[in-house]
């Protein structure tokens, strides 16, 4: 999949690392497939690359989904060395594909992790907070936190949720609007 962005096409760059959270955004990467004004860049990781979890990138492909990038960021075990050096293949994996993708917008699910941002420069991520821990799950070295302040990214947020549970019909987005 080429990244020359397509005149007026948002690029929409969406990471899976898990049969769970892909079956979750399946229906999102349908939609962002489906409509003419957004280009899908689908980056996978984790589980859907170990054997010992079905590969399961294949179902993906399987699915209609091209697969922009694979980063393999698996480690065999959970000594801090071995996390150190998955956290450091993420780190590096992801700053390649965003610098050469650079897309307009990333949508990961779930909880962030202690280097969240690590691999992040001049891009805005809106966070949802629920459990009002993420400044202390963040790299704050990397980023500043915010709440949405301008009255664009407020029209924009909106604008993406409302699509979300349009597209989704997510209790949680509509709970949020």
């Amino acid at each position: 999949m080429s990244v020359k962005q397509v005149k007026n096409k948002r690029k929409i760059c969406v990471i899976t690392g898990t049969r769970a959270d892909y079956g979750i955004l399946h229906p999102v990467l349908k939609a962002i497939k489906s409509l003419p004004n957004l280009e899908l860049f689908l980056i996978v990781t984790s589980m859907h690359l170990m054997k010992e979890f079905g590969f399961t990138a294949r179902e993906i492909l399987k699915d209609g989904f091209d697969i922009y990038k694979k980063i393999n960021i698996s480690y065999k075990s959970d000594t801090g060395s071995a996390m150190a050096k998955s956290t450091a293949m993420a780190v590096s994996g992801f700053t390649s594909a965003f610098e050469k993708l650079m897309p307009d917008f990333v949508v990961v699910l779930g909880d962030t992790g202690n280097n969240f941002a690590a691999g992040m420069s001049g891009g805005i991520a809106f966070v949802y907070n629920e459990s009002e821990t993420f400044d202390t799950r963040c790299n704050l070295d990397m980023v500043d936190i915010e709440s949405v302040l301008s009255p664009e990214d407020e029209l924009l947020l909106r604008n993406l949720i409302q699509n979300h549970y349009l597209y989704t019909g997510s209790a949680r987005a509509g709970k949020i609007l």
